[in-house]
């Protein structure tokens, strides 16, 4: 209970502990690689595409809330200072990351929000671990 007690201290910040797991070999290989080659972008994932038709984006970011909660998975980062094991970490709550922007008339505003995204990358051990950016057009 005391290396729980531990844990929840240095990551309250981030939220409210819910469950705490052990890394699988496959997501410490993972995870080694990731930190290791932050700037390269190792492991980091990103995917574009256009929709057609009418779009709510309140109606979304609703439906993603609900998602994220209903998904530890989602609500999941990785810790480090557990005896030198890194662990997962899923916190009750936790929001995702939406951004809605019209850029009609600016549509060069969408590659550099893909670079800058990228650039950007994750912290693991805070970060919403999925970003969701909807850009009309």
């Amino acid at each position: 209970m005391e290396q729980l007690d531990t844990i929840k201290e240095q990551t309250q910040t981030v939220g409210e502990l819910e469950n705490v797991y052990p890394l699988t070999p496959m997501q410490k290989g993972m995870l080694f690689h990731s930190l290791m080659n932050a700037e390269t972008g190792v492991y980091f994932e990103q995917a574009t595409f256009d929709l057609e038709g009418n779009f709510a984006p309140s109606i979304f970011e609703e439906s993603l809330k609900l998602l994220v909660s209903r998904h530890a998975i989602l609500r999941t980062n990785f810790y480090s200072g557990w005896h030198g094991q890194p662990l997962q970490i899923v916190y009750r709550h936790k929001n995702p990351s939406f951004f809605y922007e019209d850029v009609r008339g600016c549509e060069q505003a969408v590659a550099e929000f893909v670079a800058q995204d990228k650039a950007r990358g994750f912290d693991l051990s805070k970060d919403a671990l999925m970003r969701v950016a909807v850009f009309r057009t």
